[in-house]
């Protein structure tokens, strides 16, 4: 099972980006965190919108089916693509 955080960072050129770290356990039992995405966000954030780029990033590595927890902020547009993809991984 995996663990994810989700966050959208702004850079000082004034780009978007959504940050996607992956956290699980090896074979040894250790802890590790992975940044497995930082894709560039070109439209507007919207829930839907994050929703496609975590997708993108999930699908890359076929975690879609190991996802335990998405840990976000606070944000309104973080919160509707959380739960977005709670409906969609519900049955997961």
């Amino acid at each position: 099972m995996i663990a994810f955080t989700l966050d959208v960072r702004k850079s000082q050129f004034n780009g978007s980006y959504v940050a996607v770290t992956a956290h699980f356990t090896d074979h040894k039992w250790r802890i590790r965190d992975l940044l497995v995405g930082f894709e560039p966000l070109t439209e507007a954030q919207t829930g839907l919108y994050l929703r496609e780029a975590f997708i993108t990033v999930i699908e890359r590595f076929h975690s879609g089916k190991k996802i335990m927890s998405i840990t976000t902020d606070n944000g309104a547009n973080v919160l509707s693509n959380a739960e977005i993809l709670g409906n969609i991984f519900a049955d997961t």
